[in-house]
């Protein structure tokens, strides 16, 4: 029950702001000298970059990576159990989105970078190893289903390659909890920090743009204190999602009429192309409408998803908590992006 385990880890490390608030003061602000020194090996960054670059690792991690592991469990079974049908598709492969390796080699690269990140760089470089085992699992295996070398071996190797997946996802499951722990708890203090300081700017596209954000995550931590899944939709307790959904609206308003003012867009010394802010526009719609569905499913008490195993089909199905909070991982990704 490995990737079971590690979906719940993640479900409930992924958007707790009001946690990693808290847990973020008890970081250190200050660089290690060891980390610092490595970090000479590489050329600096920007901290902006090194705060955009393990945002799209984490998102990664918790997205794209988690729903082909969510997919290949729910054709293949769990550790213990090798179920396949010899018809289902198995020449299509067992991935369900293509990486970007450049980006994410970068990603990991950035450990080893100025200005260092404390705790986080060293959580990166115990992950890296892990992550790149499994990927190349993952790509190994993809590559033995789309040339149906299953059929010439009669599933002997994909019964191998099942084993080797479920033990490498449950030998980074440690290292992936610390960093998405560690590096949300050091992003979450970073954003208030930024809120702060454009308030003081009169960024006020800025400033509604982070505070969508931060409102969208307590909604996701009002749907992890009450343990709401697809599976116990009738037991959510509506009031205080209703009242954080009410304050979600009016910062997305807020958001949107101010976007139109070009004389703000250049004020807050946003790109002049102005793409990132177009593309995070269209993000937060989505996001905003999953919350709305996400209500209404509550609402009229449809259960319908109960009886599926398949968490990929809950995470793309309108009104899930497994599909809100795959749109709040996206939008933050995106939100990342705006310079």
């Amino acid at each position: 029950m490995m990737m079971g385990i590690l979906l719940c880890a993640l479900l409930t490390s992924c958007g707790k702001l009001k946690t990693v608030f808290n847990a973020a003061s008890s970081l250190q602000s200050e660089e290690r000298p060891e980390i610092a020194e490595k970090s000479t090996k590489q050329p600096a960054v920007t901290l902006e970059q090194k705060y955009a670059a393990y945002t799209n690792l984490d998102m990664f991690l918790t997205g794209k990576l988690q729903e082909s592991l969510d997919a290949y469990t729910a054709k293949f079974g769990e550790a213990d159990v090798f179920k396949v049908k010899k018809n289902d598709n198995l020449y299509m492969g067992i991935l369900v989105d293509t990486m970007n390796k450049k980006e994410l080699d970068e990603s990991f690269d950035y450990a080893s970078r100025q200005p260092a990140m404390d705790e986080v760089d060293q959580t990166v470089k115990e992950l890296n190893p892990r992550f790149k085992a499994l990927i190349a699992t993952l790509e190994e295996a993809n590559t033995y289903y789309k040339l149906k070398s299953y059929v010439d071996d009669d599933f002997v190797k994909g019964r191998s390659l099942h084993q080797t997946i479920h033990e490498q996802t449950a030998q980074m499951l440690p290292q992936l909890d610390q960093f998405i722990t560690v590096f949300e708890a050091k992003r979450a203090q970073k954003m208030l920090g930024d809120l702060e300081s454009f308030k003081q700017k009169d960024y006020r596209i800025r400033l509604y743009a982070l505070s969508f954000m931060l409102k969208a995550g307590e909604i996701q931590d009002e749907l992890n204190r009450q343990g709401i899944t697809s599976n116990n939709m009738k037991a959510l307790n509506e009031g205080p999602i209703k009242d954080k959904y009410s304050l979600l609206i009016a910062d997305m308003n807020q958001f949107l009429e101010y976007v139109k003012d070009t004389e703000r867009i250049k004020k807050e010394g946003l790109n002049t192309n102005f793409a990132p802010v177009e593309v995070y526009k269209s993000r937060i719609i989505q996001l905003k409408a999953s919350a709305t569905d996400l209500l209404a499913r509550a609402e009229e008490a449809r259960n319908d998803l109960s009886s599926s195993k398949s968490k990929f089909t809950k995470q793309n199905k309108d009104g899930t908590p497994e599909n809100y909070s795959k749109k709040l991982k996206e939008a933050w990704s995106d939100y990342m992006k705006i310079k």
